[in-house]
This record gives C-alpha cells, structure tokens and sequence, in this order.
C-alpha cells in the first residue's frame, strides 16, 4: 500500500505531470533537453525525473555524459500500466511537435484531462489512509464513519476529512439509510478514469492488513 502511495505522491505533482506529457508526446528526451522545455534548473528536472524513474513510470539510459529518459514500455504493475494509459489518453490531443508548446499544453478538449483534473485525481490516492477506506468499502460494499472508524482505528475528524477528499474526487458516494449516512464506493463514476480506479482498488484489496 505505501508503494502506491509513493507512486500518487510522484504523479500528484504539476511539473512532473509536464515531464510526463512532454516524454508522451515526443518520445525519448535528454535532461537537457526536458529542462530547456520545460524552462527549470537542469538539477530540478533531474530530481523530477529520478523520482518517475524510481516509481516506474519512466526508463533510463546512459549515452556517454547524457542521459536519456521516455516512458516505460508495457510495465508489469497493473496501477502503473493503468496510470500511463489514463495520461496517454489526456495527452493525445496536444499536436505540436515544438518541445516548450507541449510541456506547457494544457488539454482543454475535456475537462477530465486538464493538468489539475489530473492533479486532483491523482492526490485521491496519496494517503494510506485513504487506500484503506477504499479497501474497506470494497470488502463490505458500504460503510458509516464511525464504521470506518472503528475498523481502522481513526477518528471522527481524520475520516471526515478523507471521506470528503474521495467523495469530491467521485469515487465514494454517501447516502442516507434511515438515519445513518452511509459511503459506498464507485469505480465507474469516472469514464475518463474508471480503469485506474479499479486497478488502485485491486491493488489495495491485496494487501494483508496489519494487526
């Protein structure tokens, strides 16, 4: 579960989802080159790009003094894959070929694939705590807070405030039985996402809960 947290926390991130759409779009690039695009310190895109290549997310390779970063072929995690496809998806409409144009592209065909509709999917996933409530609800189809609470020992506020994060997101809905309110949780809300939502909730059903 802390692995996909790492790998939300490095995709929640505007710069690195420019990163991102500019080796998308036109394929294999220097340091060098990604930090002239993207207008940045050579040292800050290098960081950048250390931290997609230590989630997965891109490959790197070493030509005499330059390094070389593009987008992972076909990676074997199933959140990974999926997070690359979604931003495949987002980034098919920019045409310009011209470096500093893509990585400053925002697309505006869809609202789903807008930098921060991107931003604000991805931080959806950036606190275990969160996973677990998604993993919670996937295992007994609805819950109350203090449900929630009990199970995975947290309070009032905390599942409050990370319940609200997912409802904004549409992943978890509430409604009221009787006089209970109640959250349940969505993976087809989000047309535009609903592959990555499953695989996040596939992943995190996977893993064992701690005592």
């Amino acid at each position: 579960m802390e692995a996909t947290v790492r790998l939300f926390r490095v995709l929640a991130n505007r710069s690195r989802i420019r990163v991102l759409r500019l080796l998308t779009v036109l394929g294999e690039q220097h340091v060098l080159a990604v930090a002239d695009a993207l207008g940045c310190p050579v040292n800050t895109v290098s960081w950048h790009l250390s931290q997609l290549a230590a989630t997965g997310l891109v490959r790197r390779r070493r030509s005499g003094v330059m390094v070389y970063y593009r987008i992972a072929e076909a990676p074997t995690d199933i959140v990974v894959r999926e997070s690359l496809k979604l931003l495949a998806e987002a980034f098919r409409p920019v045409k310009s070929r011209k470096p500093s144009s893509v990585a400053s592209a925002d697309q505006r065909q869809s609202q789903h694939h807008r930098d921060d509709a991107l931003f604000a999917l991805f931080t959806a996933f950036t606190h275990v705590r969160r996973l677990q409530i998604l993993r919670h609800l996937s295992q007994r189809g609805s819950a109350t807070a203090p449900d929630l609470c009990e199970e995975l020992q947290m309070s009032i506020p905390a599942a409050i405030r990370h319940l609200g994060k997912l409802e904004s997101r549409d992943i978890v809905v509430r409604s009221r039985v009787g006089t209970f309110v109640v959250h349940r949780l969505v993976t087809d809300r989000l047309p535009h996402a609903s592959r990555l939502v499953r695989a996040v909730v596939s992943n995190v059903r996977q893993v064992t809960p701690r005592p």
